[in-house]
């Protein structure tokens, strides 16, 4: 009976261990992906165009694929790539000034239309808008 309690806590102590090192883990590369997403973002607003993760000024990213995308749009309708699921897509409401790192908002932010269609039932949608300071 003393035989089978110590090896049951000594079995949860090693299950334990090897799951925070697991959670641990997953939270690094976690923390790595969104630092290269963000790295992807800040060049490509420098350079007013598209980059590729791994590649050109981001070369020493190394074991994420990704890209980001600048485009202006003046059209009053925009439609976004096909996003797959867990995806995200960033768009922001106004002009953005490379030299400034500023974001002019339109004229009325308070009139925001927004459709959105799912070839899954119960989709999920979720929206973050950001004010600037006034």
């Amino acid at each position: 009976m003393l035989l089978a309690t110590v090896m049951t806590i000594v079995l949860s102590v090693s299950f334990k261990s090897s799951t925070d090192s697991q959670i641990t883990k997953l939270e690094e590369e976690s923390q790595k992906a969104l630092t290269a997403a963000e790295s992807a973002i800040e060049v490509a607003l420098k350079e007013n165009g598209s980059v590729t993760i791994g590649s050109g000024s981001l070369s020493t990213i190394t074991g994420f694929e990704g890209t980001a995308t600048i485009a202006s749009s003046s059209d009053k309708t925009f439609t976004t790539p096909i996003i797959q699921k867990d995806g995200s897509y960033t768009f922001y409401l106004g002009n953005y000034d490379v030299q400034n790192k500023t974001i002019t908002p339109v004229v009325d932010p308070n009139n925001l239309t927004l459709c959105f269609e799912s070839a899954t039932p119960n989709p999920a949608l979720e929206i973050t808008l950001v004010k600037p300071e006034e």
